[in-house]
């Protein structure tokens, strides 16, 4: 929790006040941003997104919106379809969601992950470099 604050009050300059989930392709990164401390928030929200204390969707969920982009369904509204908030919706809560979520302390997710072919279906759109955020 601490580190969330301290990042908060770090990046309020910075466009979109830091906030690393309104960042939606390379360009909106800040000019020479250290992107580690980015992917960090980006795997947060993911967790978020997957945990039952959070929004509590599911990897069939992710592997939709996948789906999806594949398709030609553009990632807002397909986010908003399988995860039920608008992108600009969960981009202005992000601090307040994160913060309620964290409140409790970080605690490290295990997920039970066995082959399966949602999985493999999964990693190959990874694995081709399907840009979720391009559509």
């Amino acid at each position: 929790m601490s580190q969330l604050e301290s990042w908060i009050s770090q990046n309020q300059d910075i466009p979109r006040h830091g906030n690393p989930i309104k960042i939606h392709q390379t360009e909106d990164f800040p000019p020479d941003a250290d992107w580690h401390p980015y992917y960090r928030f980006f795997e947060l929200a993911m967790r978020y997104l997957l945990d039952i204390r959070g929004m509590g969707k599911s990897f069939q969920d992710v592997l939709h919106l996948f789906y999806d982009l594949r398709n030609g369904i553009l990632f807002p509204e397909s986010f908003q379809n399988h995860f039920g908030i608008s992108v600009s919706d969960f981009e202005d809560e992000f601090y307040g969601r994160m913060r309620t979520y964290l409140k409790y302390g970080y605690i490290p997710l295990t997920f039970k992950i066995r082959h399966s072919p949602v999985l493999d279906n999964l990693f190959w759109i990874v694995e081709n470099r399907i840009d979720p955020l391009r559509g």
